[in-house]
């Protein structure tokens, strides 16, 4: 068995173990002298916890776009939030852009 998947199965058993203190002791017997592998296998629960706290937050809104104007020239405005991020406007079918927040 190669290194690489050793480092693969240890943090996968890892992060299956949710008790701080048990994942601990687990990591203490398994990586015993060897602190370069224990130091990357946290360095990837880490990295997967992040990732976990970022799939349970809310998403954000959906911009919206308003037009105003006739069909030669139409303003842009381009909010999240009621906040501005975009100002522009839409001339010959292209849109430029004044101000980009």
């Amino acid at each position: 068995m190669s290194r690489q998947l050793d480092e693969e199965a240890i943090f996968q058993t890892a992060r299956l173990i949710e008790n701080p203190e048990a994942r601990r002791q687990y990591l203490n017997q398994i990586c015993t002298a060897d602190q370069p592998l224990r130091a990357r296998v946290e360095a990837l629960l880490n990295v997967n916890e992040q990732d976990q706290q970022f799939l349970k937050s809310a998403p954000r809104p959906e911009p919206t776009v308003d037009f105003q104007g006739d069909d030669s020239a139409k303003s842009l405005l381009l909010t999240r939030d009621g906040k501005r991020l975009v100002t522009g406007g839409l001339w010959d079918g292209r849109i430029r852009v004044w101000k980009l927040q």
